[in-house]
């Protein structure tokens, strides 16, 4: 048997996903799964309101946003909650080893640079690291400006970091300011030149794994906000714009 939906049963299913406060990327896909069941069981005989009633039973409870009781009030259901898990867990294990490497880098290149050069490599990776995901926002202003104009949804998970790319430079200024002094001592402690002062070597190792990491998990979003983007852009004609 032949199954074509109509443009109003088509409508009334994203209608009532559109309830549920999902991700409107993780929608699109919920969308198509309701779709495909929902058209199976009329292959086996259901009217469509019946087929669609036995699909929202079915996801009832990965669909129903509820409180959980933390610190997050928003009501979210469990499968929008377990996508931000994710997404978050692994653009954050990425962030966290690149930022890693990169302190290790940094670190041991101090056994190949002068003094000079090292503190024009810490300026240099300041500027490429907390500019960089700023530069690359403005470049792609206008698929980033989608989650604003679009402010009654959750476009995808990734927009929650992406828009945090202006606090970087704010947070990290006074370790802009303090660069000399701070590559000065890490290279002196490096080459045994002053004594060492454990607590200051690690806090300053560790600024900088922040510094990269924060970064890093920014331009990660921003990458993954674009790339599915792309694929919400079609269904945007079905929101109102906030």
């Amino acid at each position: 048997m032949f199954i074509v939906m109509t443009e109003e049963q088509l409508a009334e299913i994203r209608n009532y996903l559109l309830t549920k406060k999902l991700p409107i990327d993780v929608l699109m896909e919920v969308n198509d799964h309701f779709i495909s069941q929902i058209m199976e069981l009329q292959k086996e005989g259901q009217a469509f309101e019946e087929a669609f009633t036995i699909t929202k039973n079915t996801w009832r409870k990965d669909l129903k946003p509820y409180w959980s009781g933390g610190l997050d009030i928003e009501d979210k259901s469990n499968l929008a909650r377990r996508i931000r898990r994710e997404s978050f867990r692994s653009i954050f294990s990425k962030a966290a080893l690149f930022g890693l490497l990169l302190t290790g880098m940094i670190y041991v290149s101090m056994a190949f640079l002068s003094e000079s050069h090292f503190l024009y490599l810490m300026i240099a990776a300041y500027i490429v690291f907390v500019f960089g995901p700023v530069l690359f926002y403005f470049m792609n202003r206008k698929d980033f400006g989608l989650a604003k104009k679009y402010s009654n949804y959750v476009l995808t998970e990734y927009q929650m970091y992406v828009f945090t790319v202006i606090s970087v430079p704010i947070v990290s200024l006074q370790f802009l300011l303090r660069m000399d002094e701070i590559s000065s001592y890490w290279y002196s402690v490096f080459h045994s030149e002053i004594q060492y002062d454990l607590n200051r070597s690690v806090m300053i190792a560790f600024g900088c794994f922040l510094l990269y990491s924060a970064s890093i998990l920014i331009f990660l979003s921003q990458r993954s906000y674009l790339r599915q983007i792309q694929k919400v852009k079609p269904f945007l004609k079905y929101l109102k714009q906030g």
